[in-house]
C-alpha cells in the first residue's frame, strides 16, 4: 500500500509544471514591448516597458536607407517587472507605460523604437520593432516587407502568442510564409 502511494505521489509530482518567474536581467537593464507588431495610422500602440530605472528615453525610427527619427520621448516613468514563467505563450503584462497614436503622416514601413536608459553616465540600450502599413493596401504599390519574428519569447521584446493574430491583421492569409515568420504587405511609396 504505502508503495502504491509513493508511486502516485511521484507520478503527481513528475507531471505537475511550476512555474516561477524568469531571472530580470542585472541592473542597469531596459526590456520592452508593443501590443501589437503592425499598426495603420490613427491607430493607437502602447509600449510595456521595464526597466531598472526610473524612466527611459524612447526614440523611434523609420527603417531606410538613412534612418528617420519620427518621434522621441524623455522621462517616460518606467519599473522593474517580472518576466513571468509564460511570457512566450502568455505575454509578460506589463502595464503600459506610454500610448501614442500612430500619425498620419507616417509613411508604411518598418520602424525601431530604441530605448534608452541613461545611469551614472552610463547608456544602456535595447529595442523593438513595430511595423505600420496603409490604410489602404495595394493602392499605391506591390511591396512585401518579411520580417523575421520569433513565436516566442525575446526578453519581452517581440512577443506573440501564435501566428494567428498575425493574420487576421495581413492583407491575405497566402502572404503568410513559414510559422515564425511575419508578413507584411507594405502598400504605400516606400
Amino acid at each position: 500500500m504505502r508503495s502504491t502511494f509513493c508511486w502516485v505521489l511521484v507520478t503527481l509530482l513528475a507531471c505537475t509544471t511550476t512555474l516561477a518567474d524568469q531571472q530580470q536581467s542585472a541592473a542597469p537593464f531596459v526590456l520592452g514591448y508593443a501590443n501589437k507588431l503592425i499598426g495603420v495610422p490613427g491607430e493607437e500602440i502602447t509600449f510595456h516597458l521595464s526597466s531598472s530605472g526610473a524612466s527611459v528615453r524612447m526614440v523611434i525610427e523609420r527603417q531606410e536607407d538613412t534612418n528617420e527619427t519620427v518621434f522621441e520621448k524623455a522621462d517616460i516613468a518606467c519599473a522593474a517587472h517580472p518576466i513571468p514563467d509564460r511570457a512566450s505563450s502568455d505575454g509578460c503584462n506589463w502595464p503600459a507605460a506610454l500610448t501614442m497614436t500612430i500619425p498620419q503622416d507616417w509613411k508604411s514601413g518598418c520602424y525601431v523604437a530604441t530605448l534608452i536608459l541613461n545611469t551614472d553616465d552610463k547608456e544602456t540600450r535595447s529595442s523593438l520593432q513595430f511595423v505600420v502599413r496603409s490604410a489602404e493596401p495595394g493602392k499605391n504599390a506591390k511591396i512585401l516587407l518579411q520580417l523575421s519574428t520569433n513565436t516566442g519569447l525575446r526578453r519581452c521584446g517581440t512577443i506573440l502568442k501564435n501566428t494567428s493574430p498575425m493574420a487576421a491583421t495581413l492583407h491575405s492569409s497566402a502572404a503568410i510564409p513559414a510559422a515564425g515568420r511575419c508578413a507584411v504587405k507594405i502598400t504605400d511609396a516606400c
